[in-house]
């Protein structure tokens, strides 16, 4: 009897000690990886807070698309993080690489924006508390020839414009928004380099501004706002 009761005893230590071991492991980051010719793009979804990754990236051109749904009176905020001792671990010495989204309680419930930034040849983290959200990470290809000439764009919140090409010289173009909050516009060429914030206003806006290009070739327009916008070629 005594014999059976100890080999009771330890069947059931095995199973807590398995239970409470899985309980233990971290949660395998919801991400799938696509790669298709030099494009790689990562899928990320999940519900609440949680860090995610880490996603490997090569130097480039780099867009994130975020989505978001959650109750009022939440919030919705990523921010990315470069793993720069490459040890394959976020450690609380890397620090945030000034890339990330914030918004605030409404304009969170339905969150449906995109960002761009020049990643490096490196793995990146990715920290996340809002609702319920999916993230896309992406690396466009370079395009072989040159794109449309840009005409003109429009869009809602924050945003980033499909290729255009832009030539040497001095380029002309008109910004609009309609709302309150900040709005910006940042170039951005194939490689993922950036210029200073061409337009940085605040509220409704109604300006033209130029920038003198160097080199020619395809950009983007990356754009922060909260409400309607424009960008026109002039």
């Amino acid at each position: 009897m005594q014999n059976k009761a100890n080999i009771i005893a330890i069947l059931i230590a095995f199973v807590l000690g398995t239970a409470f071991g899985l309980l233990l492991q971290p949660p395998e980051t919801p991400a799938k990886e696509e790669k298709a010719g030099n494009k790689t793009e990562y899928t990320l979804s999940g519900e609440g807070q949680q860090t995610l990754g880490p996603i490997s990236l090569k130097e480039g051109l780099t867009i994130i698309h975020a989505k978001n749904s959650t109750g009022p009176n939440d919030s919705f905020s990523i921010n990315v993080t470069r793993d720069e001792n490459g040890d394959g671990k976020l450690d609380s010495g890397e620090g945030w690489t000034g890339v990330g989204i914030s918004v605030g309680y409404k304009a969170a419930e339905a969150y449906n924006g995109k960002i761009s930034f020049k990643a490096y040849n490196s793995d990146y983290y990715i920290s996340v508390d809002g609702g319920k959200w999916e993230i896309t990470v992406t690396q466009p290809e370079k395009l072989k020839k040159n794109a449309e000439k840009m005409k003109k764009f429009d869009g809602i919140g924050d945003n980033v414009t499909e290729k255009f090409f832009l030539k040497e010289g001095i380029n002309k173009f008109r910004a609009t928004h309609t709302g309150g909050g900040n709005f910006i516009v940042t170039l951005f060429d194939e490689n993922g380099n950036s210029t200073s914030r061409l337009v940085n206003e605040i509220g409704d806006t109604d300006l033209v501004f130029e920038y003198k290009n160097v080199f020619d070739g395809n950009y983007i327009f990356a754009v922060t706002a909260k409400g309607s916008w424009s960008i026109e070629a002039q």
